[in-house]
């Protein structure tokens, strides 16, 4: 099972699709770098049950400059590839924190 790193709010939070499944971080990390974005961390999904990645991973993008906004990162990385293949974008909403219930 994989965890999510803690996230601050101004990250942006990425699904990216169809990287194949033997895609690295560090050519996911190559493909965004070549269209001016870096990337805070890389999580590729593994099979728990043979331990090969799933072709697909989940990205945070430490917005560098402050007018960097997701529709910049979703425009920049639109027809992009990762390992020789198409990838594909998506943003992941935030999920809002549920308050502590009182007991």
């Amino acid at each position: 099972m994989w965890v999510m790193p803690h996230q601050r709010s101004h990250d942006l939070r990425l699904f990216v699709g169809g990287v194949g499944v033997d895609a690295t971080e560090s050519q996911i990390r190559m493909a965004f770098h070549e269209v001016g974005i870096e990337l805070k961390h890389v999580v590729l999904i593994v099979n728990p049950a043979t331990g090969f990645n799933r072709g697909f991973a989940f990205v945070y993008v430490a917005p560098s400059r402050p007018s960097l906004t997701p529709n910049d990162v979703l425009d920049r990385m639109r027809g992009a590839t990762v390992n020789g293949h198409p990838s594909t974008l998506s943003l992941i909403p935030e999920r809002p924190i549920a308050p502590a219930s009182r007991l």
